[in-house]
């Protein structure tokens, strides 16, 4: 009489945590680099469409837009508080990348988007 074996062997299940365990080695690093990819596309598109908002005010505006004025002081001659009939963006990026505080930074940010210091986390404490 042959008995019916029912369930797993423990050398079945631990094979079976191996092959996951590899498996999840090489997919894990893989959703950090698409998600890192995904944030500098964001950043890349902000910053044209920013551009491209300060040519439009440079052209229309007595007051010109430098490439030394911080991104707060862009913020305030596209975006006018009150006037909506001013306003050269509908809506303000949330976050910029590491280093990016002035019109020269943003341009250079363009010129380059892989610099590596645009995406390190800051390491110093306030």
């Amino acid at each position: 009489m042959k008995i019916k074996r029912k369930g797993f062997t423990l050398i079945e299940v631990l094979s079976v945590i191996a092959i996951l365990g590899i498996i999840m080695s090489i997919v894990v690093p893989r959703i950090g680099n698409y998600n890192k990819s995904a944030k500098k596309a964001m950043f890349l598109s902000d910053a044209k469409t920013i551009m491209t908002a300060i040519e439009l005010y440079n052209v229309e505006a007595e007051d010109l837009i430098y490439d030394s004025d911080t991104i707060d002081e862009v913020k305030a001659k596209l975006l006018p508080e009150g006037d909506e009939s001013k306003k050269y963006l509908n809506n303000w990026p949330s976050e910029f990348p590491r280093g990016v505080e002035t019109v020269g930074d943003l341009k250079g940010f363009i010129q380059d988007p892989n610099k590596t210091a645009y995406y390190e986390r800051n390491t110093q404490s306030n």
